[in-house]
C-alpha cells in the first residue's frame, strides 16, 4: 500500500525512481539493478522481495517527510500486522501482542511537549497510534465497548489533527490524506464491534462529521492511487451507511458509483448473493444493510455489464476460491475478450488491483487485507 503511494505521489508513477529510492535506503549503491524485482513485485509476479524491506524507510522519508518520529511508523507496521492477522489468540500469540501493546502504552499514552515541538504531526500520529492500539486490543483480546469507544475518540482526534493545515500550507499533504484514510478505516471497523444499536448511533453521529473533515475524500484519494478493490468496496459501504442515516443526501449515488468502481476492480463483486469469506467479504452483498438501497439501482442501470461480470465470475469461481489473484486475472482476460463497453477503466487498473492482492509487507498491504467493514 505504501509502495503504491510512494510510486504515485513521489516517483510520478516511475518504477525506476522507486527502485532508486529503495537502493538508497538499502545502501546497495548504483551498481545493483533491482528494477526488475520492483516491477515484478508491484505487478504481483513475486510473492516476496527482500528489497521491499526498506519500503517503510522510503515512505517515512518521501511521504511522511519527518512529520512524526520514525519509531511511530515502525510500531504501526507491527501493530497493523497483528490487527490484520489475529482474531483469536493462542497462548503463544498472547505474550507478543501484550508486549506490543505495552510498547504503545510507553510511547503514546502521555504527550511530549518536546516531541510536539520537533514534529509537525506528532500529536496527530500519537492519537492515530492510540486508536490502532485500541483496535488491536479489541481484535485480539476483546476488551469491550468502553475501550472501543476510547479508540473511536482517538481516531476522531487524529482525523481532526491530520485534517488541519500546517502553518504556511495551502493543502493537505499526501501523508495527511494517507493517515486520515487509515484512521477512518479503523474507526468504521470499531463501530462494527459495538452492540448494534450503540454502533449505529455512533456511526450516524460520527461519519457525517468525518466526511465534512475530509476523511472520506482522503480514503477515496488513497484508493485512486492504490487501486485496492477491498478498500473501494469499504468506501461504497460507508457511503451506503450515510445514505441510510440521511436519505435525502447524495450518499446513495456516491455509494453506487463507488461499488461500480470496486466491481471493475474485482468482477466477483457482481455476484450480489455470493458468500466468499476467504477474500475478506464477510457476507453476501445482498445482505449488507448499507447496500440495500443501491443494489436495485445498479441492477437497472448496469444490467448488461453486471451480467458479463457475473458470467466470468461463475466460470472462474473455483479458481478464485483457490487463489483470488489468479481468479481476478482470469476473469479480466475473459472480460477483455467480450470487449464490454465499460471495461476500459477496469483493464487499466487490473495490474494495480492484482498486485495489491499479492503483497505481504505491512507497508504494502497492511490495509489491503484489513477486515472489511460490515
Amino acid at each position: 500500500m505504501c509502495a503504491k503511494v510512494i510510486l504515485e505521489c513521489h516517483c510520478k508513477g516511475k518504477q525506476d525512481s522507486l527502485a532508486a529510492e529503495l537502493l538508497a535506503d538499502l545502501r546497495l549503491g548504483d551498481k545493483r539493478d533491482i528494477r526488475s524485482q520492483v516491477f515484478r513485485y508491484l505487478n504481483g509476479e513475486l510473492v516476496n522481495s527482500g528489497v521491499f524491506e526498506a519500503v517503510h524507510l522510503a515512505f517515512w522519508r518521501t511521504i511522511v517527510r519527518g512529520d512524526y518520529p520514525l519509531s511511530f511508523l515502525v510500531w504501526l507496521e507491527r501493530a497493523y500486522a497483528t490487527y490484520d492477522s489475529l482474531e483469536e489468540l493462542s497462548k503463544c500469540d498472547a505474550m507478543p501482542v501484550r508486549a506490543l501493546l505495552g510498547e504503545a502504552h510507553l510511547q503514546f499514552s502521555a504527550p511530549s511537549a518536546e516531541l510536539e515541538k520537533a514534529f509537525a504531526r506528532y500529536e496527530a500520529a500519537r492519537q492515530l497510534m492510540l486508536g490502532l492500539a485500541a483496535a488491536v486490543e479489541q481484535r485480539t483480546l476483546k476488551t469491550g465497548p468502553d475501550r472501543v469507544k476510547e479508540g473511536v475518540a482517538n481516531l476522531e482526534s487524529a482525523i481532526r489533527l491530520f485534517g488541519t493545515l500546517k502553518p504556511g500550507a495551502d493543502a493537505l499533504s499526501a501523508s495527511d490524506k494517507f493517515h486520515m484514510a487509515v484512521a477512518l478505516h479503523l474507526m468504521d471497523w470499531l463501530f462494527s464491534e459495538l452492540p448494534s444499536a450503540e454502533g449505529e448511533s455512533l456511526r450516524k453521529a460520527n461519519l457525517p462529521l468525518m466526511d465534512r473533515l475530509g476523511a472520506l475524500n482522503a480514503y477515496e484519494w488513497q484508493v485512486q492511487r492504490t487501486q485496492d478493490w477491498q478498500h473501494q468496496y469499504n468506501i461504497a459501504e460507508i457511503h451506503g451507511e450515510l445514505s441510510l442515516a440521511f436519505p435525502e443526501s447524495e450518499s446513495a449515488r456516491r455509494s453506487a458509483d463507488a461499488l461500480m468502481r470496486a466491481i471493475r476492480m474485482n468482477p466477483r463483486l457482481a455476484d450480489f448473493d455470493a458468500e466468499t469469506r476467504f477474500d475478506g467479504v464477510d457476507e453476501p452483498l445482498s445482505k449488507a444493510p448499507a447496500l440495500r438501497r443501491i443494489l436495485p439501482m445498479l441492477r437497472d442501470e448496469q444490467a448488461e455489464f453486471l451480467a458479463d461480470c457475473l458470467s466470468v465470475y461463475r466460470c472462474h469461481a473455483e479458481l478464485y476460491a483457490k487463489d483470488p489473484t489468479k481468479g481476478i486475472t482470469a476473469m479480466f482476460k475473459d472480460l477483455h475478450k467480450m470487449k464490454a463497453p465499460a471495461l476500459q477503466y477496469a483493464i487499466a487498473v487490473v495490474g494495480g488491483a492484482v498486485a495489491g492482492l499479492t503483497m505481504s509487507s505491512f507497508v504494502i498491504d497492511c490495509l489491503l487485507y484489513a477486515k472489511p467493514i460490515f
